[in-house]
């Protein structure tokens, strides 16, 4: 009967022989993995695609990702739209979606920079105006909110024309402490001033 040493020397033994069989045939694998890979990158996109698509294709998991890496990095990217390919209205199109921002603030900005200028304008008079007779003339003036501002149009001092309605103009002057008169008068009355 053998004895225990015997046993124990033979199991050692044994262990490093499945050892190094075990290394033998992982360093087999990791050669033909390596092999299979430097042949399929020689082939073309869609035949690695189609490679990668075979149930008894042997690669380690090192070798499986640089062969889907450079699937990566030499796949085709999306094709551009370009004036060759499709019309101004199609580009324009597809390039929207980036550009919507941009468009609304500008969009917005016309619109603010219009409603400026509308009320600018409304606010702006047109021109000095002095009485066409030698003498004062009878005209109400009267404030925004109704009150009585006089009762004449002088002859040798300067007004605002402050809008053109048909054959009328409406005048405004100012009075400290109370804010703008207006009166209405015939245009034929008044004369332009330097």
């Amino acid at each position: 009967m053998p004895d225990r040493r015997d046993i124990e020397r033979r199991l050692s033994a044994a262990r490093a022989e499945a050892r190094q069989a075990d290394a033998a045939v992982q360093a087999a694998a990791r050669q033909a993995s390596s092999d299979t890979l430097n042949r399929l990158l020689h082939l073309s996109l869609d035949e690695r695609f189609a490679a990668l698509e075979q149930a008894d294709l042997k690669l380690t998991p090192a070798d499986r990702r640089t062969l889907v890496s450079s699937l990566q990095t030499r796949a085709a990217g999306k094709r551009s739209v370009t004036a060759k390919t499709a019309s101004r209205w199609a580009i324009w199109r597809a390039r929207l979606r980036y550009n919507v921002a941009s468009l609304m603030v500008v969009g917005a900005s016309v619109v603010i920079a219009g409603c400026l200028f509308l009320a600018a304008r409304q606010s702006t008079p047109e021109q000095w105006v002095m009485s066409a007779y030698p003498q004062d003339i009878l005209a109400t003036w009267r404030f925004a909110n109704g009150g009585f501002a006089g009762d004449q149009l002088q002859a040798q001092r300067r007004y605002l024309l402050y809008r053109r309605k048909g054959d009328q103009g409406v005048l405004r002057q100012w009075a400290p402490a109370m804010g703008y008169a207006e009166t209405r008068v015939p245009l034929n009355w008044l004369r332009s001033s330097k």
